[in-house]
């Protein structure tokens, strides 16, 4: 008998299938504590992001206001993906990712300057 879950992430309702119990647990225990907002601003426009550039595959969630985002890790037997607790999406700019403050054009953050 096929058990079906129907879940939100940010504001995407995804409905799953699986065949046992145990199935739904593993994937509980990957995206059943997942943000339900945005760690940068707050915003619950989040959702599940893919890409892979150079061959390269990045499974991230990711704001849909804000641009951040927050990898999920990759099994190293490569059969599954994590969610690090302690991850927190944050917003990339320009070969930076973390404060969104220190990237900020704000004088107040600027005070080294000689000028």
């Amino acid at each position: 008998m096929a058990i079906t879950v129907k879940t939100k992430i940010g504001n995407q309702e995804i409905t799953l299938q699986f065949d046992k119990m145990s199935e739904v647990h593993k994937w509980n225990s990957t995206y059943g504590n997942l943000p339900k907002v945005c760690d940068a601003c707050k915003s619950p426009n989040i959702f599940l992001s893919f890409k892979s550039p150079g061959g390269n595959d990045y499974f991230m969630l990711a704001c849909g206001d804000c641009g951040a985002t927050g990898n999920f890790g990759i099994h190293k037997d490569g059969k599954g993906l994590f969610w690090k607790r302690e991850t927190k999406m944050e917003v990339y700019r320009g070969g930076v990712q973390g404060d969104s403050q220190a990237a900020s054009n704000d004088p107040e953050h600027d005070s080294d300057l000689p000028f």
